[in-house]
């Protein structure tokens, strides 16, 4: 028998027996229509190895956690929007768990404790969820776009040691209030290595906003001075900056000094400027989707494109904006893709909190931006829930 150390993804479908209670050739033809045109294809690009099927549920194997938490993240994704596809029938649940561990591998099936967590974390998740063990969450924290929340130690049947499970928060989850209310629509989007995913543009980023602003523990709000609007006076000096073309006078500090952020103009690095429009057009969409939050201030478009080519002094242009973080990013071609650097930076010091770096097709751009936006939102909620007393 041969050991190895392995991520372990296991997942199962939620509600199998009510499923096959209902309609019974339905459900098994649904499931095997969804593994052969889902699973199947999901599993093999993240590099994994489907071990078995037990007719609700799969066992894979990884040779990575990160491998085994992305193939994770999209398979959620897909399975969302298959949902929305599916003309007829309930529709299709799943709950994933992932650990890394130690498995016995014998004749092709795997065993050991490796395996049993990773089969504990999944029952443990709740419906379109995803648990992961501590291990895996250290291994995962290269992947900045991920998002986890910490549950604590958990005690599993058969398992000596306790656990700590972390959950890792998909765009749109724990929004019953507004799911009941509001049908979201979705266009299918293709991210980097060609995966459709559903997505929405800034309302896909608006449902990640709104999802994160719910899950963040939150205080009293604080109250805004009774004769002073801060965000009505910041767009008011940033319309008559962008007028006159002139470097805005320094602005007055907002609510919390650390809460504040400006995305600064995007560099077009072509030889033609011909991503100039494309350029622009994030920073005014990003711009536009974390103002939906109002746990933060964000400087507005006028007054930061006043700094448009220019040779920027973040330190300077921090102060000057009255904002803590800024962004700044690039865009330029490579082959038929392009190259997109995006730098969150600490504007007291200069120094780089984070960095986002991909090659994105034209049509990749709005997922890559919803990237964006959801670690940034989620940096800044963190610093909200270090800026409360």
């Amino acid at each position: 028998m041969e050991r190895r150390l392995a991520a372990v993804l296991a997942a199962d479908v939620v509600g199998y027996s009510r499923l096959m209670g209902l309609d019974e050739t339905d459900t098994v033809m649904r499931i095997a229509t969804w593994d052969d045109r889902l699973v199947e294809p999901v599993v093999a690009e993240h590099g994994g190895r489907i071990v078995k099927r037990m007719g609700d549920g799969f066992l894979i194997e990884f040779a990575s956690a990160v491998a085994a938490v992305s193939c994770a993240a999209d398979w959620q994704e897909r399975m969302a929007a298959w949902r929305e596809q599916e003309a007829h029938g309930e529709p299709l649940h799943i709950r994933i768990g992932v650990n890394l561990g130690e498995i016995v591998i014998r004749d092709d099936d795997i065993f050991g404790n490796g395996v049993n967590v990773a089969a504990r974390l999944e029952a443990s998740a709740e419906p379109d969820g995803i648990c992961v063990s501590d291990d895996v969450r250290r291994q995962a924290a290269g992947r900045r776009d991920l998002v986890f929340e910490d549950l604590g130690e958990r005690t599993f049947k058969n398992i000596a040691e306790p656990i700590r499970v972390w959950r890792l928060v998909l765009p749109g989850q724990h929004l019953p209030a507004l799911a009941a209310s509001v049908v979201l629509p979705t266009v299918p989007v293709r991210r980097p290595g060609g995966r459709l995913v559903a997505g929405g543009g800034a309302l896909g980023a608006l449902v990640v906003i709104l999802a994160l602003w719910l899950l963040w523990p939150r205080g009293e709000p604080e109250p805004a001075p009774a004769t002073v609007d801060p965000v009505a006076e910041a767009e008011r000096d940033a319309g008559q900056a962008g007028d006159s073309g002139a470097v805005p006078d320094e602005k007055p500090a907002a609510r919390d000094p650390r809460l504040a952020l400006a995305v600064l103009p995007f560099n077009d690095m072509s030889k033609d400027h011909a991503l100039e429009m494309h350029a622009d057009g994030m920073v005014e969409d990003l711009t536009t989707d974390l103002t939906q939050s109002s746990d933060f201030l964000v400087e507005s478009r006028n007054a930061a494109f006043v700094f448009k080519g220019d040779a920027i002094d973040v330190v300077a242009v921090a102060k000057k904006l009255g904002v803590h973080y800024l962004i700044e990013g690039s865009l330029r071609p490579v082959g038929d893709k392009i190259r997109i650097n995006v730098q969150f930076i600490e504007g007291a010091g200069g120094a780089h909190a984070w960095a986002l770096r991909d090659d994105v097709a034209l049509s990749e751009i709005d997922a890559f931006r919803n990237r964006i936006a959801m670690k940034v939102i989620a940096f800044m909620l963190a610093q909200a829930g270090k800026a409360k007393p």
